[in-house]
């Protein structure tokens, strides 16, 4: 196999990429790298190498460590650049405050669940009140939180008397980040001063990483046109691929904005979520009935959806999520916190298609339902707190859920983030990747992870293109199977039906062009490997190939491209997992 490896004229492994570009293996000059697009930041997800959930985030304050530049104000107060900074630079600067309630400060148009952060220590005053929307007193020497009215607030000591200080909001309406010495934990009424540095909005429950600004916001985690390389069940990344999906629920993580029912939704800041962050929900029963639960109210739904939550076990016995339209159409699904099961609770007019959950780390899984939902009306989400027989729930009963998603379509996408509004991810495009001399004998492997792959008929996901037309290799679900197989554009057939012989669940596929109109099939099932010929096809020269994300979901670990039609040893070798 080394030897059919070397002869290889294209190796796409998804390891090396950088914003707009998938790295080949081979050729070695760059001239086999792929273009890649997708437009979005702030919607796009992966599951990184170490388990946790990966996402885009932005800082959103200008001038992040400028504190005398504009857009940053100064009300009674003045500051000091050149001093000794928590990251032992002299980065750091004096805030003096000349009278009461001096500060400094940014405006914002901005909606929606943020996290404003600061690295301070005490000067003259020994605390800092920070605010954006809401307000957070912290004691800078002995590093614990005072007054708030804000979601959260922590912080974190760097050593020297440094700390990150940070507080979480709900903004509803135009205000300002505003950073004052203060006297106490509650009030800042006289003259004083603290050192700062490097301060940042971000959107979500937590402080991401700071990430430094001049004129221009600056982004971090996942970039608008990176690939996404995503680790979903372990093992070697794969090329993620996902048409453009809407996460309809505006407030994906922040469950206090749901409506309750007998239950509160409260923030625990010390649990570990999905994304390798601190802060996630409770769903919390006041023990006052059998379904005490929170509810995302009044949302027109007519055709497919697929509805997903993180969720991790408290005290409850069980959870139950779904719709009910309050006409007739109820679907609810219970995930048991005892053996981790996910069944059906009601579907009382069939309105499920499929369901499914995936394992994370840290005692996480994310629960999928998919329903088929016939006519427009109004539709209730819910979580709901549930004991397995149905009795009333104990007070106090509670589960974790983080990171809620609805979507139009019929099978999950990776999760879309989001803090106010409703957030699309755009499509993933890849461009064309031409094959150097158009070889007449050819040979294309494709190593698929169908774990990740989308339960939907007939779809093209990748294309070998011929200087007489395309071959689409397509994905079929054959009674809940895996299955793909070439369509050859120029006869409008599928000389490989994946209706017969052996061409079933396939992990990875090798498509080989033998010359006068005769193509061979390899495909491996486990861990067998079956080959099928067929003839009379029109003869073509391998131009170009490329990928398809617009109406499918799917992710490849490897793409070889040979410039000669390998012998039946070499192409079984290279198809055996």
């Amino acid at each position: 196999m080394s030897t059919a490896l070397e002869a290889a004229s294209l190796i796409m492994v998804p390891s090396g990429y950088s914003d707009g570009m998938l790295g080949s293996v081979k050729p070695t000059d760059g001239s086999g790298n792929f273009t890649f697009t997708r437009g979005t930041d702030i919607g796009a997800t992966r599951v990184a190498a170490d388990g946790y959930i990966e996402k885009g985030y932005e800082n959103l304050l200008l001038q992040s460590n400028s504190f005398t530049t504009s857009p940053w104000l100064q009300t009674d107060a003045s500051v000091t650049a050149g001093q000794s900074g928590y990251n032992g630079s002299t980065d750091a600067w004096l805030l003096n405050k000349s009278a009461a309630n001096g500060r400094v400060r940014q405006v914002f148009s901005l909606r929606g669940v943020v996290t404003t952060s600061v690295y301070a220590k005490a000067g003259a005053s020994n605390w800092l009140r920070l605010t954006f929307a809401n307000y957070t007193f912290f004691d800078l020497i002995n590093g614990v939180v005072g007054d708030t009215n804000a979601i959260d607030s922590t912080i974190t000591s760097l050593g020297n008397g440094w700390y990150r200080c940070t507080i979480t909001s709900n903004a509803t309406y135009d205000d300002f980040a505003q950073i004052f010495p203060a006297e106490d934990g509650s009030t800042s009424s006289i003259s004083g001063s603290i050192y700062i540095q490097d301060a940042q909005i971000n959107q979500g429950l937590v402080a991401m990483p700071y990430l430094p600004t001049t004129t221009t916001t600056s982004v971090g985690g996942i970039l608008a046109n990176q690939p996404r390389i995503d680790y979903t069940g372990g093992g070697c990344g794969s090329l993620l691929l996902e048409g453009s999906r809407t996460n309809l629920i505006t407030n994906s993580e922040y469950l206090n904005g749901w409506n309750k029912y007998l239950a509160t939704a409260e923030f625990d800041g010390a649990i570990i979520n999905p994304n390798r962050t601190s802060g996630a929900y409770k769903v919390v029963s006041n023990g006052a009935s059998n379904a005490p639960n929170i509810r995302y109210n009044n949302i027109v739904l007519s055709g497919n959806y697929s509805y997903s939550v993180f969720v991790k076990a408290g005290n409850a016995e069980s959870m139950l999520f779904g719709f009910d339209d309050y006409d007739g159409d109820k679907v609810f699904m219970r995930f048991n916190f005892s053996t981790n099961v996910l069944t059906e609770y009601i579907d009382n007019n069939n309105k499920v298609t499929g369901y499914d959950l995936e394992t994370f780390d840290n005692g996480w899984y994310r629960l999928w339902v998919n329903v088929n939902l016939a006519n427009a009306t109004y539709n209730d989400i819910y979580l709901m707190v549930r004991n397995l027989d149905n009795s009333v729930v104990d007070a106090g009963d509670y589960f974790y859920a983080w990171g809620t998603q609805l979507e139009a379509g019929a099978y999950p996408t990776s999760l879309i983030p989001t803090y106010g509004t409703s957030v699309t991810r755009a499509a993933e495009a890849v461009a064309n990747q031409s094959i150097p001399n158009t070889p007449s004998l050819w040979s294309c492997l494709i190593d698929i992870d169908f774990s990740k792959m989308s339960l939907v008929n007939n779809k093209t996901f990748f294309n070998t293109i011929t200087t007489t037309g395309a071959m689409s290799w397509r994905f079929f679900n054959k009674s809940g199977a895996h299955v793909i197989s070439p369509f050859f554009e120029t006869s409008a057939s599928y000389p490989f039906d994946p209706d017969v012989d052996n061409n079933r669940t396939d992990g990875r596929v090798l498509l080989r062009h033998n010359g006068g109109g005769s193509y061979t099939y390899f495909r491996s099932y486990l861990g067998v490997v079956t080959q099928t010929t067929a003839t009379g096809l029109t003869e073509t020269d391998l131009n170009q190939i490329n990928f398809n994300g617009n109406d499918v979901k799917w992710a490849s670990s490897q793409i070889l491209v040979f410039s000669t039609a390998l012998s039946d040893a070499e192409c079984i070798a290279l198809t055996t997992i």
